[in-house]
């Protein structure tokens, strides 16, 4: 029996995009059926085994259900209709292939197609293409060919008439097939793709950061002025306030069109949402800028204030009404009378349609958080006082990777291991019991992870008592770095005893728990604040069930590290006496 090569064919660019609608009208079937979305997330990857009854919602039969929302629907897009066929012998007795299919409306070869729950391994015994074998086998059988799929696997099968030989050319193809997979190829292949990637994000770094700086500031990208107007020209500010207020007022107001354009994206909010209200607004003839009209009210009478609180006119627009409260403190009053400001309608327009709607925002070749940070890091000339020389006076650069990768190796990730050892101990191992484990890779080892979820949940516990500080937090590049270990960390040990795996909560701990920076630039301390948050809606996969973010006001600060004090404001904890362990590359971790 081969499996046969499937000729290059040129497919339309129609049936291409009648593709796609149909792969999405499928995906959001069948995520509707599962009772939890982590679930669903898990089989469709393959992370977890076999799919179950009880993962769905009325409990269907997973080969039933594999055939009616995925199966089905995929033969009716392909052009295959169902035809009636007798039973086949096999070992196991005399039973009807799931279908028997040929192209609709035509007499050609039929098709014997064995259907298996989502997940099944179609190589395993009594399985997929075993079954399809057998079948083809049969001297019942009509056909030559059959397929065995669980729905995201589908395997094309044909017989080999036994008086034929395999010829030298059809050896080599299989030959040069099974050599592609060699470690050798496939390295130099994810090198080229990781490069193409990484040149697309700093493309399109560079291609932002332009842009922001632009119609932000005012300035190019080497810090020369540009002629035209900026949004930092179309401020109305109050007159006690100093330029330095403005600027913070200025990326204020960024941050949270950015946030809301991450919002659109995911769904949360309503899509184009900012477009939208912008063009209701031209179409009025509503005296006030659009500013005091529209997002003043969006931002501390929606955004800020929770559904049961909101007043009567926000409660009657079908457009606010739509939008959940998130709380974490984005559109809290932060900047001395921000109340008082008003921007001109030429500033909005400008950022809204030449920058925000410009760029995709989120994971997928668009600008995601971490792209966010860099770009952050990179207009402290124009955020905190225009100057070439800003950066380099006030010690702001931005950590590479690699150094941040050294450091949480060589800091946080001892204390994780400790602190996990700790909880086997508190869990009744003994030192006998914990020989052979010596670093954080031996604990996580799939061979060697503890199996009893008692013990595991154990270790999870532990990690809640570690606090990692950045006094010098910057745009928050070291925090969201040690997120994610933390956050990998966590999933594997629940992965581990099937528990189900919530990133989006998981990170709301960790960042309420977990993580504290301050900074002595307010406006670094806003950003690292945004990229946070930003962290955690990156994981919003339900939108009719986002959870509220956690106030972090308090975990990132702004304030003189070496001084001592946190901030002016709350200056009761000397910032040595917060967290009582020696520094260690510049980073607190206790």
């Amino acid at each position: 029996m081969l499996q046969t090569r499937l000729p290059i064919v040129k497919i339309s660019p129609e049936k291409r995009k009648n593709l796609d609608e149909t792969l999405k009208e499928i995906y959001q079937s069948l995520k509707n059926r599962f009772k939890e979305y982590g679930t669903f997330q898990e089989i469709l990857t393959n992370v977890s085994g076999h799919l179950s009854s009880k993962d769905l919602k009325d409990e269907q039969i997973p080969e039933e259900f594999t055939k009616q929302y995925l199966i089905k629907p995929l033969l009716d897009f392909l052009g295959f209709e169902t035809v009636s066929q007798t039973s086949l012998s096999s070992p196991s007795g005399r039973r009807l292939p799931d279908y028997v299919i040929r192209p609709k409306g035509k007499s050609a070869t039929i098709i014997y197609v064995e259907a298996e729950g989502l997940n099944t391994d179609l190589y395993g015994k009594s399985q997929g293409v075993s079954q399809v074998n057998e079948w083809l086998l049969s001297r019942a059988s009509k056909t030559d060919y059959g397929l065995a799929t669980d729905g995201l696997k589908w395997i094309l099968l044909k017989i080999l008439n036994p008086v034929s030989f395999v010829t030298v050319n059809e050896i080599r193809a299989i030959e040069e097939d099974f050599l592609n997979l060699d470690c050798e190829y496939v390295a130099s292949f994810l090198r080229g793709y990781l490069e193409i990637i990484e040149k697309k994000k700093e493309d399109i770094s560079k291609k932002f950061y332009s842009d922001y700086v632009r119609y932000v500031f005012g300035y190019d990208k080497n810090g020369n002025v540009i002629k035209g107007v900026c949004l930092l020209d179309t401020l109305v500010k109050p007159l006690d306030v100093d330029d330095r207020d403005a600027n913070l007022f200025a990326v204020v107001f960024m941050n949270r069109l950015i946030f809301l354009r991450f919002l659109e994206e995911k769904g949360i909010i309503p899509k184009n949402l900012l477009k939208d209200l912008l063009k209701n607004y031209k179409s009025s003839e509503i005296p006030a800028a659009f500013y005091d009209t529209y997002l003043k009210p969006l931002f501390y009478e929606v955004l800020n204030r929770g559904k049961e609180n909101r007043i009567s006119s926000v409660k009657a627009s079908p457009i606010f009404s739509q939008i959940p409260y998130l709380n974490g403190g984005l559109f809290r009053e932060v900047v001395h009378r921000e109340r008082d400001y008003s921007i001109g309608n030429e500033g909005v327009e400008l950022v809204i349609e030449n920058l925000l709607e410009k760029y995709h925002f989120g994971l997928e070749e668009g600008i995601d958080p971490d792209i966010l940070g860099y770009i952050f890091e990179k207009t402290i000339n124009f955020i905190s006082g225009t100057g070439t020389n800003q950066q380099k006076m006030k010690g702001a650069y931005y950590t590479p990777d690699d150094v941040v990768e050294f450091i949480i190796e060589e800091t946080l990730t001892p204390v994780i291991f400790e602190r996990m050892v700790q909880g086997l101990k508190e869990s009744g191992w003994r030192a006998a019991d914990l020989k052979g484990y010596s670093s954080l890779d031996d604990l996580l080892n799939p061979l060697n992870m503890p199996k009893h979820p008692m013990h595991v949940r154990k270790m999870v516990e532990s990690l809640k008592g570690i606090k990692v500080l950045d006094p010098a937090c910057g745009s928050g590049h070291f925090l969201t770095a040690v997120l994610s270990l933390l956050l990998r960390v966590k999933e594997s040990l629940l992965r581990s005893i099937g528990e189900d795996v919530q990133r989006y909560k998981i990170k709301r701990d960790i960042i309420s728990q977990n993580l504290f920076g301050v900074d002595i630039d307010e406006n670094a301390v806003e950003i690292a604040r945004l990229r946070l948050w930003l962290s955690i809606i990156e994981e919003v996969e339900d939108s009719e069930h986002v959870d509220t973010l956690p106030n972090i006001d308090f975990n990132v600060l702004a304030g003189n590290s070496l001084v001592g004090w946190l901030d002016e404001k709350l200056s009761i904890h000397p910032l040595v006496g917060l967290l009582e362990d020696p520094y260690i590359e510049g980073r607190l971790i206790v």
